[in-house]
């Protein structure tokens, strides 16, 4: 989208400001580039956010996943111990990670897939309920401190305890915090990773396209985080610094999703016009007629 090709146009207009600099070149040839519109219509895939019932039915299908899953390694655990072959009943299998919980912190962070999925433990603090998310995996390569809710930080104290038991081992600071099922170290966006979020929303009976045609991705759950905040009534320029935008118009235009309910309900506490003694007089009216 456009959005992505003014951003890496940045990037080379940054790298050849630089080579201006250092003298390599005399000029930089595309200073002068003006960036592509970024207005709704210029989106080719339009995202939506979850409605508040939606999320209760999404991480309810995510627990109800880790469950069945979790079973599902158990039995193919009890079908290994009981093979002849000796290779396989050595064989040893780590308890399946669960997933609830990074499905969770999109929800409770608005961090990007990239952000959240290389965040180590030592970017989780208890005592100040915060994950930091730092420069080097972030899309702007600047660091951003996100408060969490004592709730989410008890549910990650829960998940070390549970890595430190699966894998058999002191998991450090420098171990990641999202691990995959299998308990490996979760790589850029997959097929398989999809594969898992797919499952959940059929589970949870919430469409990938709706229909007026807008999708529901991993990236959506970020855009979720946001209604939320605008729901909420946080500001702007605190919703901005959350989400990691360098504009706020981006903020504004492409992450603030209200649904019909919420607009109902800012129109449910406009009084009526003219007070209630026109509304009996239009009845009275009406009546007459």
């Amino acid at each position: 989208g456009h959005r992505t090709v003014n951003h890496e146009i940045l990037n080379v207009k940054s790298m050849l400001t630089w080579a201006v600099q250092a003298g390599l070149i005399h000029q930089n040839p595309i200073e002068s580039l003006k960036s592509l519109p970024v207005a709704k219509h210029h989106i080719k895939r339009r995202r939506r956010a979850l409605t508040e019932e939606e999320i209760g039915r999404f991480l309810a299908a995510a627990a109800e996943d880790d469950r069945e899953q979790a079973d599902h390694v158990a039995a193919i655990k009890c079908i290994e111990a009981g093979a002849r072959n000796a290779e396989w009943r050595a064989r040893e299998r780590t308890p399946r990670i669960p997933q609830l919980p990074f499905w969770r912190g999109f929800l409770e962070t608005g961090a990007r897939y990239g952000e959240l999925s290389r965040t180590a433990w030592g970017d989780f603090s208890r005592e100040r309920r915060s994950i930091t998310l730092r420069g080097e995996n972030t899309k702007n390569g600047k660091s951003r401190v996100i408060p969490i809710t004592d709730e989410f930080a008890a549910v990650l104290v829960g998940l070390h305890r549970f890595q430190t038991k699966a894998l058999g081992r002191k998991v450090g600071r420098g171990d990641r915090i999202f691990l995959t099922p299998e308990g490996c170290n979760m790589q850029p966006i997959s097929k398989a990773a999809l594969c898992v979020f797919w499952r959940i929303l059929e589970l949870a009976e919430i469409p990938r396209v709706d229909a007026q045609g807008d999708h529901m991705d991993i990236h959506g759950l970020r855009h979720s985080f946001a209604s939320r905040l605008a729901r909420a009534g946080v500001g702007l320029l605190h919703a901005q610094r959350l989400l990691g935008h360098s504009d706020p118009k981006l903020t504004a235009m492409i992450y603030t999703h209200f649904e019909c309910e919420d607009l109902r309900a800012a129109i449910d506490k406009v009084p009526p016009m003219g007070g209630a003694a026109v509304i009996r007089d239009t009845r009275a009216g009406a009546r007459t007629a």
